[in-house]
């Protein structure tokens, strides 16, 4: 993760690490007394030369979006199609009571549309 050994380390590196090491036991490279054993040292850590070896034997790549996509069961269109349910309801509603009035259920597409953009956005690239 870094090629300074002495460098003191933070909260945040220990939580990094920890989470490598989270995602080591999901994917099942590590048992549960393994995962405990590295989580303890990892929070008692103060050095990067003593983080660095809980995690050597494990990848340091997490699984790739697609694949955490594939373990939820949920395609990648569904992601981002389901979201906007709401909105076509409101459309129905909507054309069934004043078709050819006011569009107004364009406002609940943009705020689903902003909130979808926004997630696609923070995701990791994959």
């Amino acid at each position: 993760m870094t090629d300074q050994p002495q460098i003191r380390v933070s909260d945040s590196d220990r939580e990094e690490y920890s989470q490598t090491l989270r995602d080591g036991y999901v994917a099942g490279r590590l048992s549960e007394s393994e995962l405990e054993e590295r989580l303890s040292k990892a929070y008692a850590a103060t050095s990067r030369s003593d983080l660095e070896p809980l995690v050597a034997d494990l990848p340091s790549q997490p699984p790739a979006p697609v694949a955490a996509a594939a373990q939820s069961g949920m395609s990648p269109l569904a992601r981002y199609v389901l979201p906007f349910f709401p909105a076509f309801v409101c459309t129905a509603i909507w054309a069934f009571t004043n078709l050819g009035g006011y569009f107004w259920p364009a406002w609940v597409f943009l705020g689903i549309g902003i909130a979808t953009v926004s997630k696609a956005l923070k995701r990791p690239p994959g």
